[in-house]
C-alpha cells in the first residue's frame, strides 16, 4: 500500500508487516497446471480451489516471495499488525484492518482570521468559512 509523500497519513501500531496476498496461483497451462509444494503451506484457508485460483499470503521477508510472484498472476500488498507468518491467521488479520493516523491541516490561521475551519467532503480539503 502506498501513501502520499506529504506525511498526512501514517500507519499506527506495533509489528507492522507488509504482507503480499497473491492469487490465481499455479504453474503451467491447461491440464499441466500445478502448484508449488513450497507455497502450499502459505495458502490462505478458505481460498483453495485445486491447483489453481489459489490464494497465498507471504510476508515481506519470506524467501518464497519471489516464487509466489512467479506463480501468481495477481497481488495485493497490505500492512498487517501482529502477523507472525501463519497463513491460517491471515484472514482474521486482514479483516481487522489497520490503524492510520491522519494529520489534518492547521486551522489556527483560519480561526485567527475570524473564520471557521471546516472540511469540504466533495473536494477533500479544509476550507475557511467566513461569517
Amino acid at each position: 500500500m502506498s501513501l502520499p509523500s506529504d506525511h498526512r497519513f501514517e500507519f499506527v501500531g506495533d509489528h507492522k508487516t507488509q504482507v503480499s496476498v497473491l492469487y490465481n496461483c499455479s504453474r503451467g497451462t491447461g491440464d499441466n497446471r500445478t502448484f508449488s509444494e513450497r507455497l502450499v503451506s502459505k495458502k490462505v484457508d478458505g481460498c483453495w480451489n485445486g491447483d489453481h485460483d489459489s490464494v497465498v499470503a507471504v510476508d515481506e521477508d519470506d524467501p518464497d516471495l519471489g516464487l509466489a510472484r512467479e506463480e501468481c498472476t495477481k497481488m495485493v500488498v497490505a500492512p498487517v499488525e501482529g502477523y507472525g507468518g501463519e497463513s491460517t491467521a491471515m484472514i482474521t488479520r486482514l479483516r481487522g484492518g489497520f490503524r492510520m493516523k491522519w494529520t489534518a491541516s492547521n486551522c489556527s490561521v483560519c480561526e485567527q482570521s475570524g473564520g471557521k475551519c471546516g472540511f469540504d467532503n466533495s473536494t477533500y480539503r479544509f476550507n475557511v468559512y467566513l461569517p
